[in-house]
């Protein structure tokens, strides 16, 4: 599903280059759980952000679905990012004053997708996640763990084939990581390729396959355990 070949990343600050992702190349297939880790500064929210459509390498290629998308305009990544990839942020990233339901129905409302066929696919997906009875409630209502079960039901409202996270247990409390976990785990048992972005060993363990960046390069890509 994903190849990453030779991915270079360099910021420029007035004359000085500064090198954040170093010839990274590595495949995901299609149903794998993977974890980016690695330190602050190690390229991995470059690397997230490149994965998801949302920055340009400055060499290397990215083929998605067999497409190199590095050489498509900024619309058609857009429109590509909308159908294709679903995102959790630490963060949360939830319009705070608009009900779950409103914004579980936002990424489909991008998407053309009809209103009633909107309303019932974010309560489906409310419902999904437990948070039937929290449909109404805007994100000031709501606990960490629960805005973030919303931030999964949008990340899920297009039906992405890949469901990209950034630390999305940094913001919410130990239990209720460990409930979004089980989430991610029981999604890519239903089929979604998941990729977790992690400076934490603990949520890269819930992962399958785990890749380790460090200074901008790949110093392991592996099974978990294998790691451990």
């Amino acid at each position: 599903m994903i190849q990453i070949k030779n991915i270079t990343k360099i910021y420029k600050t007035g004359t000085t280059d500064t090198v954040v992702l170093n010839k990274v190349s590595f495949h995901v297939e299609s149903g794998d759980y993977v974890a980016i880790i690695g330190p602050s500064g190690s390229g991995k929210s470059t690397l997230m952000h490149i994965l998801g459509l949302l920055d340009r390498p400055t060499s290397g290629t990215y083929m998605l679905d067999k497409k190199d998308v590095t050489t498509f305009s900024k619309y058609e990544l857009a429109r590509l990012r909308n159908r294709k990839i679903g995102f959790v942020f630490q963060a949360f990233n939830l319009l705070p004053r608009a009900s779950a339901l409103t914004n579980v129905m936002l990424p489909m409302l991008y998407g053309g997708v009809e209103k009633k066929e909107r309303q019932k696919r974010a309560t489906a997906l409310l419902t999904q996640i437990g948070l039937e009875h929290r449909l109404l409630n805007t994100s000031g209502e709501l606990s960490g763990g629960e805005m973030q079960r919303v931030a999964i039901a949008r990340a899920l409202a297009m039906n992405p084939d890949i469901l990209l996270a950034d630390e999305p247990t940094g913001n919410i409390s130990t239990q209720q990581g460990k409930e979004i976990m089980g989430i991610f785990s029981t999604l890519n048992g239903q089929g979604h390729t998941i990729i977790v972005i992690t400076h934490d060993p603990v949520i890269a363990h819930y992962a399958r396959r785990i890749i380790k960046l460090q200074d901008g390069k790949i110093i392991y890509d592996g099974k978990q355990k294998e790691m451990i």
